[in-house]
């Protein structure tokens, strides 16, 4: 690309508004987040989809971007999704 690392990261954050790697985490935990809500998969399963190798590392790491862990994330979608239902 002929540039270097530092020219990068700044077009990069300028472009986006936050850092590759912040860009990258963010993007796991909405694919996460969505596999969650719409899938029976595994957390394990889910956890290698997106990239992590360590299941509580990803559970931290959701949990920072969500407020709830995956398990907890997934049961209140699921009882938001029944209510939709019922109305």
């Amino acid at each position: 690309m002929a540039t270097n690392r530092n020219k990068l990261s700044l077009a990069f954050k300028t472009y986006y508004g936050t850092t590759p790697l912040n860009w990258l985490k963010q993007q796991r935990m909405e694919t996460a987040a969505q596999l969650l809500m719409s899938t029976q998969q595994s957390i394990s399963d889910i956890t290698y989809t997106v990239g992590y190798k360590d299941s509580n590392h990803f559970s931290t790491a959701f949990k920072q971007y969500s407020g709830l862990s995956p398990k907890q994330y997934r049961t209140q979608y699921a009882v938001c999704k029944e209510e939709k239902h019922v109305k």
